[in-house]
C-alpha cells in the first residue's frame, strides 16, 4: 500500500493513505465515493482534547488544499492513542512524561 508516513518530535506518527486505498479497503463497491483517510498515532495523555481537535482540523485543511474543497466532507481523520510506555523508539519505551520533557527541551 502506498502511504506517506511522518514521524514528529512528540512521538506522533501520521499516516496518510491515498483515496484509492481507502476506497478499496472500506468501500470496494461500484458507485461508492472515494475518500481520503488520515491516521495519527500519539502517546496517550500527551495532547489535550483541544490539541487533538486542532490536529484534526489542520490535517483536514492540508488534505483539502491538495485534493480540493469538495473532499472536506468525506475526509476521515482518526487519532489513535497508544498507552504510555507502549511506544518504543531506539529500543527504549517512551512515556507521556518523556514526551513532555522533550517538548520542554530536556532529554527524555
Amino acid at each position: 500500500v502506498d502511504r506517506r508516513t511522518v514521524h514528529s518530535r512528540s512521538g506522533a506518527i501520521l499516516s496518510v493513505y491515498p483515496s484509492s486505498h481507502v476506497a478499496h479497503s472500506y468501500h470496494n463497491r461500484p458507485g461508492r465515493r472515494v475518500i481520503p483517510l488520515i491516521q495519527v498515532r500519539v502517546i496517550k495523555d500527551v495532547f489535550s482534547n483541544e490539541q487533538k481537535q486542532q490536529i484534526i482540523g489542520r490535517l483536514t485543511d492540508a488534505m483539502v488544499s491538495i485534493e480540493g474543497e469538495a473532499m472536506r466532507g468525506v475526509t476521515w481523520c482518526v487519532i489513535e492513542e497508544v498507552e504510555s510506555g507502549d511506544w518504543g523508539i531506539g529500543g527504549k519505551a517512551l512515556t507521556a512524561a518523556d514526551v513532555h520533557a522533550l517538548a520542554r527541551g530536556k532529554a527524555a
